[in-house]
């Protein structure tokens, strides 16, 4: 009947003749390749074929680069999606059911607080932590982590250490002196910023494009290669290595 399928022992009883056919195929392609080979020595280094380029948005040598051919207005456009602001810890306290968590309410400014559940415990004391100024995005979609809601998360960067929870160090970006609950973090020399509004909800995938190019250089948070800021100073993180990853 029409569209069905071939029966097995049509192929099955061919299978010698599909050996042998395969072993010639084989041997035509690696003749081939041997020609392009002897044809590549033959050619000066400039004659030959460039190079695939590296994807977009790697780390080379711990720096986020930028898309190939990117212009610094698309860099600063991708960032402007984030909704990045400074937030004070309002409260601070163990998740009863999870060992690694804490639950927090950020105060994010125009009198307003929200829920966040973060993976800190252990790295930031509870009650220590109250009243801290940090950074958070708050236009990702709200989760649920271990039954609690949690409506925006903190930025953290975090490299190896030993002897500490996990062999990581992970330390909280620190706002400037002075900077509000609610100030805008933005990205110094990239204007084009100013020119959009960040998304009411922030997908994760480009969440993670984002993620990809921050980045701590001399305890400094930078976004493809620029500082992070608020109109009070720069964004900071004390005690970890250059090079390590902010998320």
């Amino acid at each position: 009947p029409p569209y069905s399928r071939p029966r097995r022992s049509k192929i099955e009883g061919c299978s010698a003749p599909a050996t042998m056919a395969s072993a010639a195929i084989d041997d035509a392609l690696a003749h081939v390749r041997s020609l392009i080979e002897d044809v590549e020595g033959a050619l000066k280094p400039e004659e030959r074929a460039p190079k695939a380029a590296k994807p977009s948005g790697s780390k080379q040598n711990g720096k986020p680069s930028s898309q190939a051919g990117e212009s610094d207005d698309e860099s600063a456009l991708l960032f402007a999606k984030a909704k990045l602001v400074v937030a004070r810890v309002a409260k601070a306290d163990d998740h009863p059911e999870a060992d690694r968590l804490l639950c927090l309410q950020l105060d994010v400014g125009a009198e307003a607080t929200v829920p966040v559940v973060a993976g800190l415990k252990g790295h930031v004391e509870p009650a220590a932590f109250i009243g801290q100024h940090v950074v958070a995005i708050t236009n990702l979609k709200p989760c649920k982590l271990a039954g609690r809601v949690s409506e925006a998360m903190i930025l953290a960067a975090s490299c190896e250490r030993q002897g500490m929870p996990g062999n990581r160090c992970v330390r909280v970006l620190q706002a400037p002196a002075g900077a509000k609950p609610g100030a805008r973090v933005r990205c110094r020399g990239k204007d084009a910023q100013n020119k959009v509004e960040a998304p009411k909800t922030l997908s994760s995938k480009i969440w993670a494009a984002i993620v990809s190019r921050l980045v701590v250089q001399e305890s400094t948070a930078l976004y493809d290669g620029c500082v992070l800021e608020t109109e009070e100073g720069v964004i900071k993180v004390q005690g970890v290595d250059d090079n390590s990853e902010i998320h």
